[in-house]
């Protein structure tokens, strides 16, 4: 897989960007949330396509343990990790938590149009970005697969219309200014 993603990258007009998702730099705390095996898997994925000259953007949230480091520890500690994998240009990507799951269930805060008025919904990414899945199209990749998020499942093109900004995680985005864009 990462030869091929390899050489569609030298083929491509455009850049190839690839995200791993690692919840921590440490096993035991990534497969907690993961599942057993999958930080082995995640890394040997970043060694694989660090080695083919793509390099990945390794995405986490800003959680686990909150207490013990906080956001700009958390991106220091990947960076130095990365570094110390051989990824001699380490990206990382740091999110705020999204209100989903149990999250989602506590509050359950949705916008209002109060909440929006004088917001320029251009500013979010969902406004311009699709996701595309195995049964349609996505405005949010946190949200691919709920079928209230749907926009289309006949073409990219119909799914470019307004957002419906129904779901807690999107209350996040719009107070961190939060987007997924690697920009």
């Amino acid at each position: 897989m990462a030869d091929a993603l390899a050489a569609l990258a030298r083929a491509a007009a455009y850049s190839l960007e690839i995200r791993v998702s690692l919840d921590d730099v440490d096993a035991d705390l990534n497969d907690r949330v993961r599942g057993p095996g999958s930080w082995a898997k995640a890394i040997r994925a970043v060694r694989l396509l660090n080695d083919r000259g793509l390099v990945p953007i390794v995405t986490a949230t800003e959680i686990l343990d909150a207490g013990r480091r906080d956001a700009a520890g958390i991106y220091q500690r990947f960076r130095d990790f990365l570094l110390a994998q051989g990824v001699a240009k380490p990206r990382v990507k740091i999110l705020p938590v999204f209100a989903v799951g149990r999250l989602e269930r506590r509050g359950g805060e949705r916008l209002t149009d109060e909440a929006l008025e004088g917001f320029d919904r251009a500013d979010l990414q969902c406004a311009e970005t699709r996701v595309i899945a195995a049964d349609g199209v996505y405005a949010c990749p946190i949200l691919a697969g709920l079928p209230g998020a749907r926009l289309s499942t006949e073409s990219l093109e119909a799914s470019f219309r307004p957002v419906p900004l129904y779901h807690p995680a999107c209350v996040t985005c719009h107070r961190t200014g939060m987007t997924c864009r690697n920009a």
